[in-house]
């Protein structure tokens, strides 16, 4: 399957600071997806002149919390043709009209977030559709679609009707372009949270507006035993450090927190920004505790293993000096030959051990341990009569 970049360039119009700001979005939606509790696609038109245009679609996520509507992926496909006046006017600003459902109550003034229900083809069953444009540096360069079977006869749950509220300030921060957000600082591989593993919300004042049952847990985890809505999370004793951050710098931010020895929760927090201004954070939480316990045995392990290659190389190193004082024993120069290239050989191999005990890789340099191998060789079939240089 081609990449974003190589559709966007083969079958777009998009520049390359566009491209880079869709790859961004990609690479950054999977918090919004999963509170959408649906498929999201990104479409761009391919010719953004032509009211009457195609679209194509670049990207496509599933939430890991709602059920998907396609039984394919659809990326790099042209965009169904029962969307594309959808499309067509959520990019170009106007409203869409036949079949509408209803634009949202809470929409913000001059929205122009669309919201349809219609039959796709390739898809399980109808399907209730939201286009949000996606700005970037004031343009409009795409389209967001949510993508979902429409509730009409389930009552949604508490915990969805605020997860789709997050939704919705999540798809006005894209249409405004404030998302994807211009700095993520990092956490380390596989500690990054996701919203099923708990979400605290808090207003601008940082105080916890809504926290998720796995939110509240970890919370637990981290000593806290009080309710903490309409409080600060400083008022329970837990450092907001990382949602002062967020709301100052506007960027998404990260830091673990630890309770006793045994206990570590990273924190990610995103700015929730409307109308220019920052109305809040949305913090998601896991407990990593099993990742960090891994993480010090692995240490332990580590170096366990680099003791191993440093003994290993040092026994190594006396079988070759004792092959050597056998050498200059041996009266035949055919022997004595022989149990030099042996002493040699072995020197090298201590050689790949005494680099392995160095550093944690399990990789080492190849260039770095050839040229030192290269150069025992010089020394060892060259002398001073007959200097020996050997070229890679």
């Amino acid at each position: 399957m081609a990449s974003l970049a190589e559709l966007a360039r083969a079958q777009t119009a998009l520049s390359g600071d566009e491209i880079a700001h869709l790859q961004r979005l990609v690479a950054a939606w999977a918090l919004p997806c999963d509170l959408s509790f649906a498929d999201v696609l990104l479409s761009a038109p391919l010719d953004p002149d032509d009211r009457q245009t195609d679209f194509v679609v670049l990207g496509h996520a599933r939430s890991a919390a709602g059920a998907t509507v396609y039984r394919s992926d659809p990326v790099g496909e042209s965009a169904n043709p029962e969307i594309l006046a959808l499309l067509r006017a959520s990019f170009f600003g106007g409203v869409a009209r036949g079949g509408v459902i209803g634009p949202r109550s809470d929409a913000a003034p001059a929205d122009d977030t669309v919201e349809e229900e219609i039959l796709l083809p390739g898809t399980i069953g109808r399907v209730q559709i939201d286009a949000i444009p996606v700005r970037c540096k004031g343009a409009v360069i795409a389209v967001l679609t949510r993508e979902s079977e429409p509730g009409l006869i389930r009552h949604r749950t508490t915990l969805e009707s605020v997860y789709r509220r997050l939704w919705e300030r999540f798809a006005l921060m894209i249409e405004e372009g404030e998302f994807p957000l211009s700095l993520q600082e990092q956490v380390g591989e596989f500690r990054e949270p996701r919203v099923g593993d708990g979400v605290v919300l808090v207003d601008r004042e940082r105080r916890v507006v809504f926290a998720s049952p796995n939110g509240i847990s970890a919370l637990h985890r981290l000593g806290v035993q009080s309710n903490v809505e309409g409080r600060s999370l400083a008022d329970v004793g837990i450092d907001e450090s990382v949602i002062q951050r967020a709301l100052a710098t506007r960027h998404s931010t990260v830091t673990e927190l630890e309770h006793g020895p045994d206990l570590t929760v990273v924190v990610r927090c995103y700015p929730l920004i409307a109308g220019g201004r920052a109305t809040g954070a949305l913090a998601v939480l896991r407990d990593i505790s099993e990742l960090r316990t891994r993480d010090r045995w692995l240490v332990s392990k580590d170096t366990t293993i680099r003791e191993i290659h440093h003994r290993v190389k040092n026994n190594l190193q006396t079988i070759q000096s004792l092959l050597r004082l056998q050498a200059r024993r041996l009266s035949a120069a055919e022997g004595r030959d022989a149990v030099e290239q042996s002493a040699r050989r072995i020197g090298s191999i201590a050689l790949v051990h005494e680099t392995l005990s160095s550093q944690v890789a399990d990789v080492v340099d190849f260039d770095d341990v050839v040229g030192r191998i290269v150069r025992m060789v010089e020394e060892g079939l060259g002398g001073p009569e007959r200097p020996l240089r050997v070229a890679m």
